[in-house]
């Protein structure tokens, strides 16, 4: 069932998003590399198709690689839509998820803040 799928993607993306928290960019970049934030990104695109557990799960990867990946990271989220799709979470009824979104957000853009200093 679709219930069981999403309860099963929100439960491995809860492992990916525990796996890479406080992690250096040697466990972020194989992220990355490998697809599954693609895959994650997918998730948070499909709009109204997306549980709401899952939808929380995959938000916690995206802001998780924000939050400990370094500047390759991080723009590897923003090319992935990633802006987009955080913003996409501010119209969440659940607070949380908005700060969850604001969080990324504030993440991609201290990138962008330190890339116009450079």
């Amino acid at each position: 069932s679709t219930a069981k799928a999403d309860s099963t993607k929100a439960l491995a993306c809860r492992v990916l998003s525990n796996f890479i928290q406080g992690k250096s960019d040697n466990f972020i970049a194989p992220v990355i590399t490998s697809g599954l934030l693609d895959a994650v990104c997918a998730v948070l695109s499909d709009g109204g198709n997306t549980s709401p557990e899952l939808k929380r799960e995959a938000a916690w990867v995206v802001v998780n690689i924000t939050v400990d990946g370094d500047k390759q990271a991080k723009m590897a989220v923003a090319s992935k839509n990633g802006v987009a799709i955080l913003c996409g979470l501010m119209k969440d009824p659940d607070p949380q998820e908005v700060i969850v979104a604001l969080e990324g957000l504030g993440n991609i853009l201290s990138l962008e803040a330190s890339k116009l200093s450079a």
